[in-house]
């Protein structure tokens, strides 16, 4: 959901204070000038002068807004979205949420959010997106989810964020839940970075490596609080962590292409002093023919962790992945199965694993429903069987697509 530069600038962006010549041709005005005589003449030209200096002045606002990146878009308009995310469950067994209240079996806005995005001037870019998430039934929260100033083009092919944002950690964590190609995130995503993925607070280089031609290999670092709770030691953290990742993408003939991952995180497993290492790979395949290039698509993705961490004096080492595959029938209709299975990030045994298969339709970019169905074998929960609605609307300034969106 990245701002897209445009090639017009808003004269809202940048003020000037032009001084209108009067009109030559407005009667009452030349009836009086003609009959003032030299004195009057002399008067007007300067007034002339002097609203030529300004307009000049002003081009030199307008260029120097221009100067150095991209314009100034929207300065005092930022451009603003609305996402609301509609879940009804069925499930046999209970799914209880953090409070341990059994949310099967109910609709729930499971999640609100407002997205603002400007340029705060000509090198840099705001993002600021709250989130409401349902917290208990009909109780909601409200976070920061990202909020960060995005410095592109710092040097050639260098990028810089800092604030809070999603860390580029495997390609999941990087799509906020209403984007997401399923309706939960998978299994070892909510095992290892959360129910939700994970935020941070910190700064985060993006560089793109130069001379690499057909085969661009992007070099990702992060410096953050290391607060994630799900493996590294929450809001009490006494040490940063370090996140990076490296990937690189290729076509794959003329109709699809091919991307590679590395990810790797460092940092404090508990209050304690223990520390978390953790690693992942990611691949992601894409075929979208040509000549067909609304009616039909194919995406495969898959992620593998690996996760060594220290609690409270005992070792864990963990594992899990997940591999999806999504079938565009035609232009709305979409189609997607996925495998899971993960160890535990804070027991050094047992696992679970799931299937599931799903279906979304769009009616338009603006609007999405989705039906599946989720069987379950996890050995800490009685859950069997998820059937789920979901409905999920945008309206606003429309965002871009996520990656496996074929529009």
């Amino acid at each position: 959901m990245g701002v897209s530069p445009s090639t017009s600038l808003d004269p809202s962006a940048v003020p000037i204070d032009l001084t209108v010549a009067p009109p030559e041709d407005g009667m009452g005005f030349r009836g009086k000038v003609q009959g003032q005589g030299q004195g009057q003449d002399d008067e007007l030209s300067a007034l002339r002068a002097s609203a030529e200096e300004e307009a000049s002045r002003g081009m030199e606002k307008v260029q120097a807004a221009k100067k150095g990146g991209a314009p100034i878009l929207n300065a005092f308009n930022p451009r603003v979205t609305v996402f609301g995310d509609f879940i009804y469950t069925n499930a046999k067994g209970p799914i209880l949420n953090d409070a341990g209240d059994d949310i099967s079996d109910r609709a729930s806005l499971r999640e609100g959010e407002l997205d603002f995005r400007a340029d705060i001037d000509p090198v840099a870019k705001g993002v600021a997106i709250l989130s409401f998430p349902e917290e208990r039934p009909g109780e909601y929260a409200v976070e920061a989810e990202e909020m960060y100033v995005l410095l592109p083009g710092v040097t050639e092919g260098l990028d810089l964020k800092v604030g809070r944002f999603r860390p580029a950690f495997g390609t999941d964590n990087l799509l906020h839940t209403h984007d997401l190609p399923w309706t939960d995130r998978p299994l070892v995503v909510q095992e290892f970075l959360g129910d939700e993925g994970f935020g941070e607070t910190g700064a985060e280089a993006k560089y793109l490596v130069p001379g690499t031609g057909s085969v661009p290999v992007e070099l990702r670092y992060a410096l953050v609080n290391g607060e994630s709770a799900a493996v590294l030691s929450g809001s009490g953290s006494h040490n940063q962590a370090h996140l990076g990742r490296i990937s690189t993408f290729f076509d794959v003939g003329d109709a699809s292409f091919l991307q590679l991952g590395t990810s790797g995180m460092y940092g404090e497993s508990d209050l304690q002093g223990g520390e978390t290492k953790m690693l992942a790979i990611d691949l992601l395949y894409k075929w979208r023919p040509k000549e067909e290039r609304a009616l039909h698509s194919l995406v495969v993705q898959a992620e593998g962790f690996y996760l060594d961490r220290d609690l409270n004096g005992s070792p864990v080492k963990s594992y899990g992945m997940y591999a999806t595959l999504l079938w565009q029938q035609s232009r709305d209709l979409y189609f997607g199965v996925r495998g899971d299975w993960t160890q535990f990030a804070d027991l050094d045994s047992g696992h679970a694993q799931a299937a599931s298969i799903w279906a979304s339709y769009y009616t338009s970019e603006f609007l999405r429903f989705r039906l599946g169905f989720e069987a379950l074998d996890d050995s800490r929960k009685q859950l069997d069987w998820t059937a789920f609605f979901q409905m999920t609307f945008v309206f606003g300034s429309h965002p871009a697509e996520p990656y496996w969106v074929n529009r």
